[in-house]
């Protein structure tokens, strides 16, 4: 069972990912922005790589060995970090909106 888990969980950020790209990209060209959200691209990239090196190196249990697990964990915190860079540069007006 953590196996299928340790499969999904890189998906589910793919998908998140591609969510917030789509919506940037909408809030990019309403608002005349420099297309930014193509950034999400090399942050989604990471992200699968990361999913797939775990698929590739996890045993039969679901488990990593502690040397290989941090080359599965960079990419994964590469591509999430671009893609809260990317969000924050798009988003961050929200912060400071007042009524």
């Amino acid at each position: 069972m953590t196996h299928l888990l340790a499969v999904i969980a890189p998906l589910s950020l793919v998908i998140v990912l591609l969510g917030l790209m789509m919506l940037s990209r909408r809030l990019g060209s309403v608002s005349k922005r420099r297309p930014l959200y193509r950034i999400y691209y090399i942050g989604i990239t990471f992200v699968t790589l990361g999913g797939l090196l775990r698929i590739l190196w996890m045993d039969s249990s679901g488990r990593l060995d502690a040397g290989i697990a941090l080359f599965h964990d960079f990419p994964l915190f590469l591509g999430l970090l671009i893609g809260v860079v990317v969000a924050w540069r798009y988003w961050a007006w929200l912060l400071t909106e007042r009524d």
